[in-house]
């Protein structure tokens, strides 16, 4: 499921980009490709944890391609604990669902909306993330998986 995790979180992290950062999407693929040979240095290549994100809304956006390396860090996290919590089937389905853009026939469960928002702010904390940035990412990545929390 290695090639399908990374599907996952592309696909995840893509659609989070397209919702809270749009113009930048034009770079997704580059920026992708750089994480998944190199996840650290692509978040240190952006500064991570040097720099504060901006406020306000869009400010994320300020960081220019900065925004994609950290979205894709909780994707990442939160592919992970998918998988790890409810197995590939669950993770299939909803890569699907990313993919085709699907309407979700039915909504994600309360135990998964809570496996991505741990694993998502676990790792935003990490990453020294603000808390407004990352209730914008989560509520992206739910209403991309099935749940629209925005």
């Amino acid at each position: 499921m290695a090639n399908g995790r990374e599907d996952f979180v592309a696909a995840l992290a893509l659609a989070v980009v397209r919702e809270i950062a749009p113009e930048e999407a034009v770079v997704f693929s580059a920026v992708r490709d750089s994480y998944f040979r190199d996840p650290e240095a692509t978040l240190r290549g952006v500064g991570a944890g040097d720099r504060e994100l901006g406020t306000g809304p869009g400010a994320i956006a300020e960081f220019g391609e900065a925004v994609i390396p950290y979205v894709l860090a909780l994707a990442s996290a939160v592919g992970a604990s998918l998988l790890d919590r409810f197995g590939d089937a669950v993770v299939d389905l909803l890569l699907g669902r990313l993919r085709h853009g699907v309407e979700p026939v039915g909504s994600l469960s309360r135990k998964q909306e809570d496996a991505v928002r741990e694993a998502a702010r676990a790792r935003a904390r990490e990453l020294g993330l603000p808390e407004e940035k990352v209730d914008e990412i989560i509520a992206a990545m739910l209403g991309s998986l099935g749940r629209d929390d925005r």
